[in-house]
């Protein structure tokens, strides 16, 4: 072999042994990047309120929620883009607990399209585009529930909730009412049903069901809440009174109630006490336009009239023997050989 032959042999090998070299270092680097990709902060786990995660355990629940929106490598870097980390159901139920509930739209969306035949992903899906405001996609995402499972209770209920607000109490009806046949000793669906019913100016039914749901649940305060506020529409300012003093008594901090509380003490003739249930929604919701209205509006009519005017314990008490009675009523008639 020539000297030149040989020169150039050696040539080839060093640049191999360099290229060799570069390879190592590059992989090297990669792996450090990839350590610094482990999560800081774990997920917590879901509350009762939310369904539980898909049986199939995940290897990233431990990993952070990424951007899927990040901006792409450019075209001429070079390089390939690294995979984006698939969204866990975990991972997406942290962002919405943290009140984040369009982006947890968002990250439900990516995991139904990972994981479709999970239906809680598609539940969760419609819960956070409701809560973000964003009524057709609820509505879509809790039919695509229903697709896989026609019997869950959870997605029929709140698919009927997003229909109430959309205005179509008529299509949330059927959703409500084959509810209460899969759980009849759902408060929460009793509720819901009620809700619908008052939408539909069926007062009578609306009043059983806010009923029954209280005969199941003596500590629902929403039930108390919808069957003061039909009363209010009805003109029944005592019948209204004594739910809502309940209520009040049971979530003093919760500026609806304060709220409608004060419409029925105000159209009772109650301007002191009134006053003092829309003070009290303020203070509860500085935000609350509708309290702070009414403040203005009858703290001059006050005048000479006294808080002590009106005993909203004692109407408390008197709801809950209210409810007592209702609840014996109703164990009569399930002990009806007749019925």
């Amino acid at each position: 072999m020539s000297a030149r032959g040989s020169s150039t042999s050696g040539t080839y090998r060093r640049h191999r042994v360099l290229a060799t070299a570069v390879i190592v270092l590059t992989v090297g680097a990669a792996a450090c990047g990839q350590k610094n990709d482990v999560a800081t902060r774990t997920t917590s786990a879901a509350t009762r309120q939310l369904p539980p995660p898909p049986s199939t355990p995940t290897t990233t629940a431990a990993r952070p929620v990424s951007d899927s929106r990040a901006v792409p490598t450019p075209p001429d870097s070079g390089r390939v883009a690294p995979p984006a980390t698939p969204v866990t159901y975990q991972g997406a139920v942290a962002v919405f607990r943290q009140g984040d509930y369009a982006q947890a739209a968002h990250l439900f969306q990516q995991y139904v399209v990972r994981k479709p035949e999970n239906p809680w992903g598609h539940y969760m899906l419609g819960i956070a585009s409701w809560k973000a405001g964003d009524l057709d996609a609820a509505e879509r995402a809790l039919e695509g529930v229903l697709e896989i499972d026609p019997d869950n209770v959870k997605a029929l209920t709140n698919l009927g909730r997003v229909l109430l607000d959309q205005g179509r109490a008529e299509d949330a009806k059927p959703h409500l009412e084959h509810a209460v046949e899969l759980a009849p000793n759902s408060d929460a669906v009793r509720r819901v049903l009620g809700n619908i019913q008052a939408d539909l100016g069926e007062n009578d039914m609306a009043i059983e069901s806010y009923k029954r749901a209280l005969v199941l649940n003596d500590q629902d305060v929403w039930s108390m809440n919808n069957l003061g506020l039909l009363m209010i529409r009805q003109g029944a300012w005592d019948d209204a009174l004594k739910p809502l003093a309940r209520a009040v008594e049971l979530k003093p901090e919760s500026a609806v109630f304060q709220n409608n509380l004060g419409i029925a003490l105000e159209r009772k003739g109650y301007k002191a006490a009134a006053a003092d249930a829309y003070r009290a929604a303020v203070g509860a919701d500085s935000t609350y336009e509708k309290a702070r209205v009414s403040l203005a509006r009858v703290e001059p009519l006050v005048g000479d009239s006294r808080t002590d005017e009106v005993d909203l314990v004692a109407l408390a008490r008197g709801f809950e023997q209210d409810v007592g009675g209702w609840k014996q009523a109703a164990t009569v008639a399930a002990n009806d050989p007749t019925k």
